[in-house]
């Protein structure tokens, strides 16, 4: 049963699905076009996919393209289909990058980027078509001067494993790198007569400056607000020096500020939300419903620590009404793991690996309940599993496989305890990043049988 919701929303929040649906939104602005006046950038984890739904709409289009994807991507068929099938003409060159931890491939895409923004030739008409998607904030990665590679990834490493919330981390991105934060939409200010961005968000809110560091959006945050993120996930200046001294240049002046709403450089800027994790949520409903289980609750922006929300959802559901039909409680967004709290416990595991193995420590012993956490784009924490998932006797199995769950979930070792019981989720990564979805569902014992949901 997990298999089969996992993929079902994986299918709802399949880029070339979320063009087809948004196309005749966009196509009126894009198919009035003149041949070879596009200019497409490409970042984040749905870049691939984006890439060849709008090749197959636009080819004649375009005349010169960057897309960057993840380098595990890029390796499999999705990445030969780009370079060898849609695009022989080699117009649209591709970019292998990583992700969450940028290295130097990253800066020279995201310079090469820069430049090609830089180089665009003066036509009527001209169009930068820029394709977002979660992911993208790692990969445009271009440290501002003086700053580094390396401090730029410290301090997001810090952040990150300070349980700082996405809005947190790309504060501070935007205030210390040159394509982040509208930069990007400054740039391409008067070299091109429009810049229609399309957009797959993973983030709570839906907030377009948050977004992949909203590379062209205004930025409401300033130089002070990424001091206080600092500050508020305990960084200090002896922690992240040359990050701190460069973000007090700017509350003193001496750098210019991100371009703030109102900034004349947003006014050629069209965004497009395309897919957002509503969808994914509700691909999660239809698949349940398919299966003959009522949805009694939906919830979308979920966030704070992964194991008191998956507590929440646990109780929510069995505290709940009791009747001969499964039921199902359906949740979307992004909890936190603030791995700093262990005590100096070095486990392995992410947010939904997290959540599932806490709420197998909250589901009542032999009660016919699943609950399942995956994130759509296939990763979670530094793991090679999308999530896992949890029944009555989760708690029971990891013991008998020699496997302490309460040390685990203390020590933030999800992963290895969620693998002891065969409950890890696994896609591989999916080429599509709508965030999370959480879903617990309760059987009726007449439906279950006395076999395991999962």
């Amino acid at each position: 049963m997990c298999l089969s919701i996992v993929r079902d929303v994986l299918e709802r929040v399949r880029p070339e699905r979320m063009v087809d649906r948004a196309w005749p939104v966009v196509a009126p602005r894009l198919e009035s076009l003149p041949a070879g006046r596009i200019d497409l950038i490409a970042a984040g984890k749905g870049s691939l996919g984006l890439t060849r739904a709008i090749l197959d709409r636009l080819q004649t289009k375009i005349e010169r393209g960057l897309v960057l994807a993840p380098s595990n991507a890029t390796r499999g068929e999705a990445g030969r289909t780009l370079e060898k099938g849609i695009d022989p003409g080699g117009r649209v060159r591709l970019r292998p990058v990583e992700h969450p931890a940028p290295t130097q491939r990253n800066v020279d895409a995201a310079s090469e980027v820069e430049r090609l923004i830089r180089g665009a030739p003066a036509a009527p008409g001209r169009t930068l078509l820029v394709l977002l998607s979660g992911g993208g904030s790692a990969h445009l990665t271009l440290p501002m001067e003086p700053l580094t590679l390396e401090s730029i990834a410290d301090v997001s490493t810090r952040l990150m494993l300070a349980g700082a919330p996405i809005a947190g981390l790309n504060t501070v991105r935007k205030h210390t790198e040159r394509l982040k934060g509208g930069r990007l939409a400054q740039l391409a200010d008067e070299r091109y007569d429009a810049v229609l961005v399309l957009v797959v968000s993973d983030v709570i809110g839906d907030d377009l400056s948050v977004i992949a560091s909203g590379p062209c959006s205004p930025d409401p945050t300033t130089y002070a607000d990424a001091i206080d993120v600092l500050t508020r996930h305990g960084l200090t200046p002896a922690d992240v020096p040359k990050v701190w001294s460069h973000l007090a240049s700017g509350v003193a002046g001496d750098i210019p500020e991100t371009p703030k709403p109102g900034d004349r450089c947003f006014d050629r800027v069209h965004h497009t939300l395309i897919g957002t994790n509503r969808d994914a949520v509700d691909g999660a409903c239809d698949s349940l419903k398919r299966l003959g289980v009522r949805v009694d609750a939906t919830r979308l922006g979920v966030s704070g620590e992964s194991r008191t929300c998956a507590k929440e959802l646990v109780d929510r559901l069995v505290s709940g009404s009791s009747d001969d039909t499964s039921r199902a409680i359906v949740w979307g967004g992004e909890t936190t793991v603030n791995v700093t709290d262990a005590g100096g416990a070095s486990g392995i595991g992410g947010r939904n690996q997290e959540f599932a193995l806490a709420a197998a420590m909250e589901i009542p012993a032999g009660q016919s309940t699943l609950v399942l956490a995956f994130g759509t784009d296939g990763v979670d924490g530094p793991t090679d599993a999308a999530g896992g998932f949890a029944t009555g006797d989760t708690f029971d199995r990891i013991r008998r496989a020699g496997v302490d769950p309460v040390r685990a979930i203390n020590g933030h070792d999800s992963h290895r305890a969620l693998g002891a019981a065969d409950s890890l989720i696994r896609t591989g990564p999916t080429g599509t990043n709508a965030g999370d979805v959480m879903i617990a569902i309760r059987f009726a014992e007449a439906e279950t049988h006395g076999e395991k949901p999962a």
